[in-house]
């Protein structure tokens, strides 16, 4: 049994700065919400965890932790199995001012064996749990929370921030036009040996909810995204007078393509080139809920 400081973030952020003093657009502590997912060593996708006051969760998309299983001949019946055996996850702590990471390494192949790893039937979403809090009210200085086989946890200064499962928005509830903020780690982003981006730090992106894909329950943003934000949070900003809340809708899925193809009859060539069109869908946080249920 180990202590680990958790910081749940608050629903509501008041601006009550006094004229004149600079302020950022979002809560300071919000900056830390991305998890960083490394395989191999090398960062690969994003997430970020969830606290349901009994346990602690990572949340990222299926297709970053599970591969489909080679079907023998005659099987007809899609399986999915970890994609990898260990997993780093890291992610930088609430309080902004310290910028050692903090480091949870999972074992895919343990926690999916012992149940501690599921994906949705239907969704491209996964959950992993990381332990169970334990409730003492003596303790102050943060939960504690039990880990499970399968979790080895790196004690690193600051406190680790998490999503209360209070400040979670269902897809019914989201509202098209209101500002998001899209947390994560592109790291498919910028030329190979120019260091332009560290990608072992978040990167911020702001957009709109441009609509919502009723048949399919998913989110489209007015804002690009690239290999890397899979999994990570997108954040609705809702205002009610001079208050602003911050509430986060779902996880980053994919971009939308933009197809453009010609044809030269006389000459018989073609080409055919696929752009990212600055739109991306998001996956509400409803299957979540449903695999957090489980």
């Amino acid at each position: 049994m180990r202590k680990l400081k958790i910081f749940l973030t608050p629903l509501i952020f008041l601006f009550l700065s006094s004229p004149g003093e600079a302020r950022r657009a979002i809560p300071d502590n919000n900056l830390s919400y991305p998890v960083l997912v490394k395989i191999e060593n090398k960062p690969v996708a994003s997430g970020f965890y969830i606290d349901t006051h009994k346990s602690l969760f990572f949340v990222t998309a299926k297709h970053v932790l599970f591969r489909e299983k080679e079907r023998q001949r005659g099987e007809e019946k899609l399986e999915f199995i970890p994609r990898d055996s260990n997993v780093l996850l890291l992610s930088y702590p609430a309080e902004i001012e310290i910028t050692t990471p903090k480091e949870i390494e999972l074992d895919l192949d343990k926690l999916y064996g012992n149940g501690q790893m599921k994906f949705h039937p239907q969704q491209d979403v996964a959950v992993v749990k990381i332990g169970d809090f334990i409730d003492e009210p003596q303790v102050k200085a943060g939960k504690r929370v039990t880990f499970g086989e399968g979790i080895k946890v790196k004690n690193t200064p600051g406190d680790l921030l998490t999503v209360d499962i209070t400040s979670i928005k269902k897809f019914e509830e989201v509202l098209e036009g209101n500002d998001v903020f899209i947390f994560g780690y592109p790291t498919s982003l910028g030329i190979q040996g120019i260091p332009q981006i560290d990608y072992e730090r978040p990167l911020l992106r702001k957009g709109i909810i441009a609509g919502k894909n009723v048949k399919q329950k998913t989110i489209i943003l007015d804002c690009p995204v690239y290999y890397g934000n899979s999994g990570g949070p997108v954040v609705e900003v809702e205002g009610e007078g001079s208050q602003l809340r911050f509430r986060v809708i779902g996880l980053v899925l994919q971009f939308v393509p933009f197809i453009e193809e010609w044809f030269n009859l006389k000459y018989r060539i073609s080409n055919l080139q696929i752009n990212n069109s600055g739109y991306s869908v998001v996956i509400p946080m409803d299957p979540v809920l449903d695999l957090l249920k489980e």
